[in-house]
């Protein structure tokens, strides 16, 4: 987060250096104007790619597919409309790399590429919470079963509801 925040205070630094050279040059009314227009035709952009990106991802959605790459992009595109609100010419730049497709993807596959091998190095010790609806133990994953089922008595394998929960976890001790 610290470099993420060093980043955002270093774009709004050379932003004003920017706009500083541009409105010297062509004036100040003309650079202000040419920041609300390039607002404005970013927002339309980012407004239209957005709608084929919720399209890609609810089609992938009915097919029964993992949408992660269409969130993504998604992701991408509202870090390019906030780039495009941010004012200055730099921002609109970037705002406008992040609406081609292509540099998305590739910024995707980054991503996921950066997190795999995050995950990979991780030491992961996970806890397990087996408790279902209103308490009820959860079936053994082992076993598969319809999501959609409806039980035919309070737990999910069609036994007699059970008191209490059932918390099953591993830890380890660190002295």
């Amino acid at each position: 987060m610290g470099k993420f925040l060093l980043g955002l205070i270093g774009l709004f630094f050379v932003e004003i250096w920017v706009l500083i050279k541009v409105g010297s040059s062509i004036g100040a009314l003309t650079t202000l104007i040419l920041m609300v227009l390039a607002a404005m035709l970013g927002g339309q952009l980012v407004r239209s790619q957005g709608v084929m990106t919720l399209y890609n991802l609810q089609k992938r959605m009915q097919a029964g597919e993992a949408p992660g790459g269409e969130l993504l992009q998604g992701i991408w595109l509202a870090v390019a409309g906030f780039l495009f609100i941010f004012p200055g010419f730099v921002s609109d730049i970037f705002g406008l790399l992040l609406l081609q497709p292509a540099i998305r993807r590739g910024l995707t596959r980054l991503w996921i590429a950066r997190m795999a091998s995050t995950v990979g190095r991780a030491s992961v010790h996970a806890a397990t919470f087996r408790s279902g609806p209103f308490g009820a133990p959860l079936q053994d994953e082992a076993q598969p079963r319809d999501p959609f089922a409806v039980p035919k008595s309070g737990e999910p394998d069609g036994s007699a509801p059970k008191t209490g929960t059932t918390i099953d976890g591993e830890f380890e001790r660190k002295e």
